[in-house]
């Protein structure tokens, strides 16, 4: 999972937890009818919309900004919206039909149409608590993204490691071959004609094959085996160096010229 989907996983946890699981929980403590409990949850979702808007606008556009000042003028016209929101809820509640009519007159009993009676819906313990846990899944979405960033650093600097590998062994490669068959050639050896096919083959490899991000792993153990045929010529007997492999190559992908620096 990337870092958003580890994200909205937390999210739709978080969610799961403070509109479903915790609500259903306290309602199965304190009230003798199921009715009545999943009215506490339906009333616990409609307030979820209020709470998104503190972890996923507030606290982004505020405390993930550095506006510390910002955000301590910005928190009590937000608490004015999370208690509207509560009345709401509560108000679109009691006018649901389906709704057991005890439980109705329980929250009209509350009065949330009126602010007269009083200026909290919901305790502020309870609203603490829930804005602390929306600041921690925030904080951890923050993580998860932080943690995505350091490991494209890591990966971007491996591959920026892996190409000057390749710069570095490319005009060095040649360069030994090159001066192979320059002594093959004084010498008038025989083999002068196939060293150059090797070295075609292996050029054409890493000219085109090596620009690739991964090549399949067949085809770099031909190149290696090319590779290890022309600097067989320059000792006696030519079987001196010995080349082979185990298990099934195909279908394996892997870093081009990866292994050069070892086989040299």
């Amino acid at each position: 999972l990337d870092f958003r989907q580890k994200g909205m996983v937390a999210e739709g946890l978080y969610l799961l937890f403070i509109g479903v699981v915790s609500p259903f929980a306290v309602g199965l403590q304190i009230f003798d009818s199921l009715s009545f409990t999943l009215s506490l949850v339906l009333l616990n979702i409609l307030q979820l919309p209020a709470i998104m808007v503190f972890y996923r606008f507030y606290l982004p556009s505020t405390i993930g900004r550095g506006r510390y000042l910002v955000a301590a003028l910005l928190l009590t016209p937000y608490l004015i919206l999370y208690e509207l929101s509560t009345r709401l809820a509560s108000i679109m509640t009691m006018r649901l039909p389906f709704i057991p009519l005890q439980y109705r007159q329980n929250l009209a009993s509350a009065h949330p149409e009126d602010f007269t009676q009083g200026y909290f819906n919901q305790s502020l313990g309870y609203t603490s608590l829930v804005l602390l846990a929306a600041t921690t899944l925030y904080v951890l979405k923050l993580l998860f993204k932080n943690q995505h960033h350091l490991t494209s650093i890591a990966t971007q600097k491996l591959s920026l490691e892996l190409k000057q590998l390749k710069a570095q062994i490319q005009p060095h490669f040649f360069f030994n071959t090159l001066n192979n068959m320059y002594a093959l050639s004084v010498q008038q050896s025989p083999e002068t004609p196939r060293m150059i096919q090797n070295l075609s083959s292996i050029m054409r490899y890493v000219l085109y094959e090596s620009n690739s991000e991964k090549v399949s792993l067949e085809k770099e153990a031909d190149f290696i085996r090319n590779y290890i045929q022309l600097e067989s010529y320059r000792h006696s007997p030519s079987q001196l160096i010995e080349f082979s492999t185990q298990g099934n190559l195909s279908g394996v992908q892997v870093e081009p010229l990866l292994f050069m620096p070892l086989i040299e």
